[in-house]
């Protein structure tokens, strides 16, 4: 079976979804902090670790993880070269990393119109 995975860090926490080619989140996961901005190398470890959790919480082998495509929306993506310093060196088969705000506005509006506004350890608005 064809998995993805979807993960959500920020300055507290990181969750992650796996799910089927079909879109059905068949496992989720929580671990620490993952901002990579403020500690990549942590962020990592805490991305790998929810990764690692989801697909044991689907019942799954975490040995996939290396076969899986990882979408991330994470704090601190849009500095700098973080985003392509963690793309080298995350497990997934294709890691693509975008800020934790593009992923909430497409999660809330789609390809309409509208705003969104992030109010955790950190702040986001976009419209």
């Amino acid at each position: 079976m064809n998995f993805v995975l979807g993960i959500d860090g920020g300055g507290t926490s990181c969750r992650a979804a796996l799910a089927t080619a079909g879109g059905m989140v068949v496992g989720r996961a929580k671990s620490g902090a993952a901002n990579i901005r403020t500690d990549l190398t942590g962020a990592r470890s805490n991305i790998v670790e929810a990764a690692r959790q989801a697909f044991v919480d689907a019942g799954q082998d975490p040995e996939l993880i290396p076969q899986t495509p990882a979408i991330l929306g994470l704090a601190g993506a849009n500095v700098g070269t973080y985003r392509q310093q963690l793309e080298a060196i995350l497990p997934f088969s294709q890691s693509r990393v975008e800020t934790d705000a593009e992923i909430a506005l497409e999660g809330a509006i789609g390809s309409g119109d509208g705003a969104m506004a992030i109010l955790g350890t950190g702040t986001a608005y976009m419209a």
